[in-house]
């Protein structure tokens, strides 16, 4: 190798970086580069068997987001870092509204203009916790978490109450989404009011408590009365679809009222039942109020 060749490999490196972000079944991409830029699968330093056909064949645009110094720790206070985008940044404005039910998951890759080979390194892999607007700075930073901070979080305990403690269709419920899903029309939107005609054949309250899913992206129905379902939070690309067709093909799944009745009689599902329902609610039973 030639003096030439082996400084190239220490010095003039121009190095740029990937941003992906992903909640249910929605992506976005930007890069640090000032012009778009296509990526290949075998770019990634992601395991052939963990990686779909062109999964990973994307388009990244340029964004004036950057991010500060990734931290290496299992404290959760100390595993937080931030990635700053313009205040005028539609991506980041979804976060200044209720971020719903799923995750959105963050990962950075690395790589340089003058690598000839156009390899990518994954640096980070975490998720968004909250969004920081800053009037005066004109800005919005995403404060970032990385999984092993999680760990240290503390979770929330098992209360003992009459009602059922879990979230229908998540942890400890058990019931499988997928299988009490139905195939559904949505015709209107107004905030997060959707008109559902389909959802008129059930009483109302049928879905309240339940979930709406929509291209993968799930948000849960508040409340539910004739052909209106009053979600918990915008859905991603639920808008956009009925305003561009007139109409969005949506999942809707029954609510739970969390009662023990309605876990035996509607789902069968008492034995997953996280609920106390024979326990005293009188004030008088020795427990101190206090």
């Amino acid at each position: 190798m030639s003096i030439d060749a082996m400084l190239a490999l220490i010095s003039g490196k121009r190095p740029f970086f990937l941003y992906e972000f992903s909640r249910g079944g929605a992506r976005w991409f930007f890069t640090s580069l000032k012009t778009p830029w296509d990526s290949v699968p075998d770019a990634f330093d992601i395991p052939d068997a963990f990686a779909e056909p062109n999964a990973f064949a994307r388009h990244w645009v340029p964004s004036g987001l950057k991010h500060g110094k990734i931290p290496h720790s299992t404290k959760s206070a100390r595993s937080e870092f931030l990635i700053t985008f313009p205040q005028s940044d539609p991506f980041v404005r979804l976060f200044l509204s209720p971020i719903g039910l799923d995750p959105t998951r963050v990962r950075i890759y690395k790589g340089f203009e003058n690598d000839p080979d156009a390899e990518l390194a994954t640096i980070y892999r975490g998720r968004v916790l909250q969004a920081n607007p800053s009037d005066k700075a004109g800005t919005i930073a995403l404060v970032c978490g990385g999984g092993l901070g999680e760990l240290d979080r503390k979770a929330l305990p098992a209360v003992m109450q009459g009602p059922c403690r879990h979230v229908v269709y998540y942890g400890g419920c058990g019931l499988d989404l997928d299988a009490w899903k139905a195939s559904a029309v949505a015709t209107a939107l107004t905030g997060v009011t959707l008109t559902v005609p389909d959802a008129a054949s059930q009483a109302d309250g049928h879905y309240a408590g339940g979930m709406i899913e929509v291209s993968g992206a799930r948000e849960m129905i508040e409340r539910h009365e004739g052909s209106e379902l009053v979600l918990a939070a915008p859905v991603i690309g639920l808008a956009e679809a009925i305003a561009a067709d007139g109409f969005a093909n949506v999942s809707i799944a029954r609510g739970c009222d969390r009662r023990f009745v309605t876990c035996r009689d509607a789902f069968s599902n008492e034995d997953n039942h996280g609920g106390f329902p024979h326990m005293s609610t009188s004030p008088f039973d020795g427990r101190s109020i206090y």
